[in-house]
């Protein structure tokens, strides 16, 4: 009984609600915008910024690189470091 109620009000709330119309222009103002050309130009700081951050990313990754294979070459285990390892 209550759910009827509910929905015929539900249903009464609805009565006089119209389609909703989009502007008679959009679409063509949608197909304007997309064909023209939509370039930005990136200004020279934000592009040496960025390279900059790209070669000292490059320089620390090669630096780490080298001092692993340089630790390595060694092949010496410090004695708290082989009984770390060996308790696994």
């Amino acid at each position: 009984m209550e759910k009827e109620y509910w929905k015929d009000r539900v249903m009464a709330s609805l009565e006089g609600i119209k389609r909703s119309e989009p502007n008679p222009f959009l679409f063509t103002r949608i197909e304007l915008k997309l064909s023209q050309p939509q370039f930005k130009q990136v200004s020279k700081l934000k592009l040496s910024a960025a390279a900059v951050a790209l070669v000292i990313l490059i320089a620390t990754n090669v630096w780490a690189i080298w001092s692993v294979k340089k630790d390595s070459s060694n092949e010496t285990l410090s004695a708290s470091g082989l009984s770390y390892f060996q308790s696994y």
